[in-house]
């Protein structure tokens, strides 16, 4: 069995060395880790077995990012989403996103694929803005240049964007 609990300094090096081998296959985009924005998953032995990362694209919109399982198909990687899908709430957050290959595992835990993507926006190609979520566009223009625009992969990108909007009454009682 598995809990999730905040990261600490003292866990930086072990994710690094547990994200390392799914970011040198491509699986993981190489980002740094700021501790306060890392949950991890541990097992009965207190070693880590998984984690997940939130970072914030603006006042409103956080990406879930870095979802690590080291214990595949034990339904921890979902676990991991839900957990930060809470800690988004609870950080008042309108909207959680991700950019992923993995549009389905998403799209089961309720992220809804949208047509816009920073790493598009850093190739200055044109915005398909969604008007389902209007606080999106400004959020993706700060990933764009923030991020994609200095990113190794950005010419080969082509990560989904999927967003999962966080209820308003939802987000009131985390607070």
């Amino acid at each position: 069995m598995t809990h999730t609990r905040a990261a600490t300094a003292a866990d930086l090096l072990v994710l690094e060395s547990l994200l390392a081998a799914p970011r040198a296959r491509g699986e993981l985009r190489d980002r740094e880790l700021r501790v306060e924005d890392v949950l991890v998953a541990e097992d009965d032995d207190g070693r880590i077995v998984g984690a997940v990362a939130l970072a914030v694209w603006s006042a409103d919109v956080l990406e879930l990012c870095s979802l690590y399982s080291d214990v595949p198909g034990t339904g921890l990687g979902s676990r991991l989403v839900s957990a930060a899908v809470a800690e988004a709430r609870s950080r008042g957050g309108a909207m959680i996103v991700a950019l992923t290959h993995r549009d389905g595992f998403f799209a089961k835990r309720g992220f809804i694929p949208v047509s816009d993507a920073p790493w598009a926006r850093a190739r200055r190609q044109p915005a398909v803005s969604d008007l389902r979520f209007p606080e999106l566009p400004g959020a993706v223009d700060h990933k764009a240049q923030s991020g994609c625009a200095r990113c190794p992969a950005l010419m080969t990108c082509h990560q989904s964007l999927l967003v999962m909007r966080l209820d308003v009454e939802e987000r009131r009682a985390c607070a």
